[in-house]
Formats: structure tokens, C-alpha cells, sequence
């Protein structure tokens, strides 16, 4: 897939699962810092043969560069909108079902916060991870301070391997 990235920064698909090289994200030339950073955007993207994020609505894509190996991406962390409680949950056990993440946290989070309502946020409420794969894949949810829809899920791709 190739890689393709709208000047507008409007929408992009990325395919990283045959390797994690900054061009495969379209890292900008001399760029002097080791963050590359996207708003308001709609992310495709390709983790691995059987993960594909496709047209997930993004408020901030950031796209880490691993300073061991300053060519490859160490990590891509993709935040959503804002979303309601009943949004967040159905979205998060949806890439949990797609990414073969474990729901326990999810489903415990889920009724937590049904019973607390909008009281007792905490900043990081569930933390679902993969570490096992290569990339690892880890799914949280967190505070928007947004008082209409509260929530957002913020999706890591996570490269332990330099090259």
C-alpha cells in the first residue's frame, strides 16, 4: 500500500506493517524535532497483516522518532475526538475486537463510570495492551474536558525493535 498523505491534512492512509521508516509516514525533510505532528485528521492505517485502522476521525496524530535509530518511528499515537461515555465505550470494544485486545479493563472502566457518572475522573481511566506483538498496540481512554463528551481514546503503535 502506498503511502499517501493529503496536503491538507485532511486525511491520510499510512502502511507500517512491512516496516516503520520515517518516509512511510511522511516525516517532513530537515525536520528539527523528533515529534511530527497532524491535527483533525482521518487516519488509515496498516499495523500488520491483520490490523488496519481505517477512517478512524483523529483530533492529533503524533509520530515519534526513535533516536537510537534516527531513520524509524519509534511510536504513532493517534487521539480521537471527543467522545460521550456510550461513544468511547462502543468505539474502544471495537478496536479492542479488531486489534485482539483484552476487554476486562474496558468493561470494568465501562460500568465504573456509569455508576460515577462525570464525578471522579481520573486522567488515564483503562489501559488495554498488546505488548506481545511487534508492533505493540495499546488502547486508553482519557479526560477531553470537553463537558458534552467527556471522553477520548487515544490508540499507540509502539515499535520496541530500532531497525
Amino acid at each position: 500500500m502506498p503511502l499517501t498523505t493529503d496536503t491538507s491534512n485532511t486525511s491520510l492512509s499510512w502502511d507500517v506493517s512491512e516496516g516503520h521508516e520515517l518516509e512511510r509516514v511522511g516525516w517532513p525533510p530537515n525536520h528539527d524535532s523528533d515529534t511530527f505532528h497532524l491535527s483533525d485528521v482521518v487516519v488509515t492505517i496498516k499495523v500488520s497483516d491483520t490490523v488496519t485502522l481505517e477512517n478512524w476521525v483523529a483530533s492529533n496524530v503524533y509520530v515519534t522518532q526513535n533516536l537510537q535509530a534516527p531513520t524509524h518511528i519509534q511510536t504513532i499515537m493517534i487521539r480521537s475526538q471527543p467522545l460521550t461515555l456510550e461513544e468511547a465505550y462502543a468505539e474502544a470494544l471495537r478496536l479492542a475486537d479488531l486489534m485482539a485486545l483484552p476487554k476486562e479493563r474496558i468493561e470494568q472502566w465501562y460500568q465504573e463510570r456509569l455508576v460515577k457518572g462525570q464525578s471522579g475522573f481520573e486522567q488515564v481511566n483503562f489501559i488495554a495492551t498488546r505488548n506481545d506483538l511487534e508492533p505493540a498496540l495499546t488502547l486508553e481512554s482519557a479526560v477531553s474536558f470537553n463537558d458534552e463528551k467527556p471522553w477520548i481514546l487515544s490508540l499507540s503503535v509502539f515499535w520496541k525493535d530500532a531497525n
